[in-house]
């Protein structure tokens, strides 16, 4: 993973006279003083710097208020009001209170200031309005297929480590056709696993809406956070024999889309089904804990087999752009199916973050769902492991209702940043949402690495279990 910017420093200058020698002679802007020449060499000698020491008696003898001052260019010579490069000498003023440079009212406002943006409303709305024009579903590029394009290994996670398929190995072929549309198929074969799995799908796709078509026969997860299928979860398996998936067989149809606002503040995915879904069983104990301490994975779930007509839909969002003020970000999710059994779930999820001083940062997650009908078990849901509650099993809580509550403090740089953290949540039957007090619970603290991308938590469970457990993972949380 990488990340590229570009930085523009511009710095501009006042002259309030120019006088000139000659015609090819150096341009002299108000020359206080005759420049410091070299007899030697002829050139204009390098000026002195001025030390802390007497900078801040300059300062103390005008009654301002600096107290401790690093030397700056900006200050590089005798008088400590002009400066010399490249033959022009010219005036700068540097105030002795160095925070004066940060708070003078000279300086444009923050960029995180709410009237603040990057275009003018009025810009990005005829933009919105011409990019919609140009490039709606029925106004794309001309129909021109290019050459198929092949993903495999890391690419597009196409590698992976579960407790179901073991090592699972797949390619992934895609050809834009123009026209707004992509063609493609996925195909996989686990090494334990006898059932492969595969994609074929139609995609038609502008700025900001996804259409997509296929059939599919997959390795679905339950999962509402995390992602047991990432490179993360993989590492944890074949390592350390930790599963915290919680998996499904599906074989079926779907129709999906997604539609974004302008700047990603709001995205809506939906999805609409018809599949067969069955039971996945654990294929292997394969891992590095194994061989070594006969550590084996956790057993998996057993599904409700049938099959299932459903739609579903996510509203993600969040505001607040400034890192050190508030941010607000979460998602709601519903989805109702029928078939082997009717049912309706709905989740939503809410995150408050604020900023503190230079680098700390204070996080707050409630999250709560509950559901309608005969939910069938693969779409309970589970609580446990590093992404709902620490220091427990995943699914330590499972069932047709949940509620959830983190706190996370951090401080230090984006290298490496320390964490403290405490968790505390609910799963199980709906009717007793209101009155279950049985609530699992842990704590503990960890370092965010290169500002979360590899995560170490140590914790240790509240209740119901006091053990001690170390996590280890990669993707940003």
């Amino acid at each position: 993973m990488g990340a590229r910017m570009t930085l523009s420093i511009e710095q501009s200058f006042q002259y309030n006279s120019v006088t000139t020698r000659s015609a090819a002679g150096p341009i002299v802007a108000s020359a206080d003083t005759t420049p410091d020449v070299d007899p030697r060499t002829g050139r204009v000698r390098e000026p002195t710097w001025y030390s802390v020491d007497q900078r801040g008696t300059r300062c103390r003898q005008r009654a301002d208020t600096a107290s401790w001052w690093k030397t700056d260019s900006l200050t590089r010579d005798k008088t400590l009001t002009t400066m010399t490069a490249d033959g022009i000498r010219f005036k700068v003023l540097v105030p002795c209170n160095e925070n004066d440079l940060v708070t003078s009212p000279e300086l444009p406002p923050s960029i995180y200031a709410s009237d603040e943006a990057l275009f003018p409303q009025v810009d990005i709305d005829a933009l919105q309005r011409d990019a919609n024009r140009a490039l709606s579903m029925d106004r794309q590029a001309t129909w021109s297929p290019q050459p198929y394009v092949f993903h495999y290994g890391l690419d597009r996670g196409m590698l992976r480590y579960n407790r179901i398929e073991g090592l699972s190995a797949g390619v992934n072929v895609e050809r834009d056709l123009g026209a707004g549309y992509t063609e493609g198929a996925l195909f996989r074969l686990g090494t334990v696993a006898a059932a492969p799995v595969g994609e074929l799908y139609l995609r038609r796709s502008n700025i900001a809406t996804d259409v997509q078509a296929g059939i599919y026969r997959r390795l679905a997860v339950t999962n509402d956070w995390g992602n047991p299928f990432g490179p993360g979860a993989s590492l944890n398996a074949l390592l350390f024999g930790r599963d915290d998936g919680f998996y499904y067989r599906t074989l079926g149809a779907e129709l999906t889309g997604t539609r974004r606002s302008v700047n990603d503040a709001l995205v809506f995915r939906w999805r609409a089904f018809g599949e067969q879904q069955s039971t996945a069983t654990v294929e292997t104990q394969g891992s590095l804990a194994h061989t070594i301490s006969g550590n084996e994975f956790a057993q998996n779930i057993q599904a409700v087999v049938g099959n299932y007509y459903g739609a579903a839909g996510t509203l993600a969002y969040a505001h607040g752009d400034n890192p050190h003020g508030l941010h607000l970000s979460g998602d709601t999710r519903l989805e109702s199916g029928t078939g082997k059994t009717s049912y309706g779930r709905a989740m939503t999820e809410l995150t408050l973050s604020h900023g503190f001083g230079a680098n700390a940062l204070f996080a707050l997650t409630g999250a709560a769902g509950s559901s309608l009908g005969a939910l069938p078990t693969q779409r309970w849901w589970f609580l446990g492991s590093p992404y709902t509650v620490h220091g427990q099993r995943a699914g330590a809580a499972a069932g047709s209702a949940f509620w959830l509550g983190r706190a996370e403090f951090s401080d230090g740089f984006p290298l490496v940043r320390p964490v403290v953290f405490a968790d505390v949540g609910w799963a199980g039957p709906r009717d007793r949402f209101a009155i279950d007090s049985r609530a699992i619970s842990g704590a503990g603290v960890g370092a965010a690495i290169l500002d979360g991308l590899i995560r170490l938590d140590v914790s240790r469970g509240v209740r119901p279990t006091h053990g001690w457990r170390a996590d280890l993972y990669l993707e940003i949380r």
